[in-house]
């Protein structure tokens, strides 16, 4: 895998370029050093393209022993026009070690990543989720 400080290919300024070498399937791209709260809100947000269309898979990990992910899997549809993406959590447990980990499968532009936590209002209550299968056209809200 290589990164790239790519100064052409840019949203609002040069963007990080994630390759692999072809005999790669996918790509890890992760930030460690975090700390994430169990029960607290958090708001990541960033802009992404490929060269093909493809997905990005984000989760909040572990970043030492035993590893785990600390909350939901999330996937994101890039292709070649830069998007810009926000995705909201609740880790399902703390660490002060955590990481934020995108995986990928093709060449990845990333650029304004953030992290923040969100401060919740009393009756917030959970954020909405929809789950569409575009193989039965059924959207499901939970």
């Amino acid at each position: 895998m290589s990164l790239v400080h790519d100064k052409k290919m840019a949203f609002d300024g040069p963007s990080l370029k994630v390759q692999f070498p072809k005999s790669g399937s996918e790509a890890l791209l992760y930030h460690a050093g975090i700390s994430l709260k169990r029960g607290k809100m958090y708001r990541l947000s960033f802009s992404a393209r490929s060269n093909v269309k493809t997905r990005v898979e984000f989760v909040p990990l572990m970043a030492s022993a035993p590893w785990g992910a600390l909350g939901g899997y999330a996937c994101f549809s890039v292709d070649s026009v830069f998007k810009t993406f926000t995705y909201f959590f609740l880790p399902t447990k703390s660490s002060d070690n955590a990481r934020v980990n995108f995986k990928c499968n093709a060449t990845l532009w990333i650029d304004n990543v953030t992290l923040c936590e969100v401060e919740q209002q009393p009756g917030d209550g959970l954020p909405l989720h929809l789950i569409y299968n575009p193989a039965d056209g059924k959207e499901i809200l939970y």
